[in-house]
């Protein structure tokens, strides 16, 4: 099964959860709001990562959905993968900042 991780847990996080939910991905969200993490859990198929590190460590490809304020931050601090999809849905960061 695609493990597909999920940093941030804000309405764009919840909207992937919500559309992904169901379509056979194992889905491993972001603990950096624990709170709205607990509900998406309770109301879908998914699971929270111990850290956006763990998220990283098990996923087949991670979609980013961090405030731009603070999203290039948290991610410095992440290794990804050689050739591990990674995709950004942080507006107003361009490419140059996340890599």
């Amino acid at each position: 099964m695609t493990t597909v991780g999920i940093l941030g847990t804000g309405h764009l996080a919840a909207l992937m959860v919500r559309g992904l939910a169901g379509s056979g991905y194992r889905l491993v969200l972001s603990p950096r709001n624990a709170k709205v993490a607990a509900e998406l859990v309770a109301e879908h198929t998914c699971e929270v990562g111990e850290s956006n590190q763990a998220v990283v460590d098990v996923s087949d490809g991670v979609f980013v959905c961090l405030p731009a304020a603070t999203g290039v931050v948290e991610l410095s601090g992440l290794r990804f993968r050689p050739g591990q999809p990674v995709l950004s849905a942080m507006a107003g960061t361009g490419l140059a900042a996340l890599q």
